[in-house]
């Protein structure tokens, strides 16, 4: 595995961008290859991935929004493979990975996959915010600002129980939107995702 960073296109950026969706694709392919080297070693992962060594625990940046990007590049099978394979890198983000797959899948228009995937993830991780969140984050983009609104009051429930404002903030700025959306605007996807520590 050693040169895995040299493989990939450049990631260096101070400000995250979305690359185009010839480089994703690359991307996933890479990190999906690169998966299978390092079962269950997500540091070694992410080092070799070029992540610096004082930042220990968590996935460069582009890393950590790829699920995400290639969903609204419209390239959810491929979101769905790097999912997957992230989920063995580091079994203990399964929730957050398979979270974000439901999200691509609805971004690129797979429905019932990602309706699939949503009730899969409700039925393994019912208490977990992140799962929540994106089940509603996902129906949003299927076109259910209903659906997406339950999720989102459950997740602000779950955030208000346990005092994390920073979530309650993340779920009462999801509700505006789809409420606005539901009223017939529009709004694109947000930025940068926060990582766990």
């Amino acid at each position: 595995p050693n040169g895995l960073a040299g493989r990939l296109p450049s990631t260096e950026s101070s400000i995250y961008a979305v690359p185009e969706p010839g480089e994703l694709a690359q991307r996933a392919a890479v990190v999906v290859e690169a998966a299978g080297w390092f079962r269950d070693r997500p540091d070694d992962f992410a080092a070799a991935l070029g992540q610096e060594p004082e930042l220990a625990g968590q996935w460069p940046d582009w890393l950590a929004n790829l699920i995400l990007d290639l969903g609204a590049a419209g390239l959810g099978s491929s979101a769905e493979r790097v999912g997957d394979a992230l989920a063995k890198v580091d079994p203990g983000r399964q929730a957050l990975v398979d979270a974000d797959v439901s999200v691509a899948l609805a971004e690129s228009g797979l429905a019932d996959k990602a309706r699939d995937r949503i009730a899969a993830n409700l039925a393994r991780w019912p208490h977990d915010l992140w799962v929540r969140i994106h089940a509603g984050d996902a129906l949003a983009a299927l076109g259910d600002p209903e659906g997406a609104r339950e999720h989102f009051d459950a997740a602000l429930r779950m955030a208000a129980e346990s005092d994390d404002f920073e979530a309650t903030a993340e779920v009462i700025d999801r509700l505006r939107t789809a409420t606005r959306r539901s009223a017939g605007e529009h709004s694109g996807r947000g930025g940068q995702r926060e990582q766990p520590r």
